[in-house]
């Protein structure tokens, strides 16, 4: 296109011919909403030396629900996986692990969450200050979307999962049975059936 020709700034519509849009009201608190995790990220903050201090997910949900009349509308949730106060750091690490779980996945690669249909309990979250009322999910709501307990849904899971770890104080947990000490001319016992003689 030379710079003597006229560009067309025809909409190809009047504006007086169709309704405004109208600002999106935020959904109301619901439990149970069937929803989509459709992207994912991740951002690190970094202090002044270029070492990363924080490290934010943040995930977009769309709402999947056929018989929703807010079908298709975004939810956007984030979680401060890696923070200098290790409570928080701890508390938001959890939920993003309820999270994988409802989704059946584990392991460090957050992307294997895109595409999760999850259940979640969505609040509304009112305006303060500068920020607009926004909606977000409700801490410790997340739920497989196909009915299974959470339980079942890391059954998938590979080996390489570690057994949880007992948190409890040591007078709480069941002691570990002994076992019997080993001879100097003894063979330890095996589960292997041995030949009889």
């Amino acid at each position: 296109m030379s710079n003597n020709e006229e560009v067309s700034m025809d909409m190809g519509f009047d504006t007086s011919e169709v309704a405004p849009a109208q600002a999106l009201q935020v959904i109301p608190d619901t439990n149970g909403v069937l929803m989509t995790i459709t992207n994912v990220g991740i951002k690190d903050t970094k202090d002044e030396d270029g070492k990363v201090i924080k490290k934010r997910m943040s995930l977009t949900l769309t709402v999947s629900d056929p018989e929703s009349k807010y079908k298709g509308r975004k939810v956007f949730q984030a979680y401060n996986i890696r923070n200098p106060n290790l409570d928080h750091q701890r508390e938001q690490q959890a939920q993003v692990s309820l999270l994988a779980r409802a989704c059946g996945v584990d392991g460090r690669d957050a992307s294997k969450l895109i595409g999760c249909e999850v259940l979640g309990d969505v609040r509304h979250d009112p305006a303060k200050g500068d920020y607009e009322a926004k909606n977000k999910i409700k801490d410790g709501s997340w739920k497989p979307a196909n009915g299974q307990s959470m339980a079942t849904t890391g059954d998938a899971a590979p080996a390489t999962t570690k057994p949880a770890v007992d948190t409890r104080p040591a007078f709480m947990r069941k002691p570990k049975k002994a076992e019997a000490p080993v001879e100097a001319n003894e063979q330890p016992a095996t589960d292997e059936a041995k030949p009889s003689e």
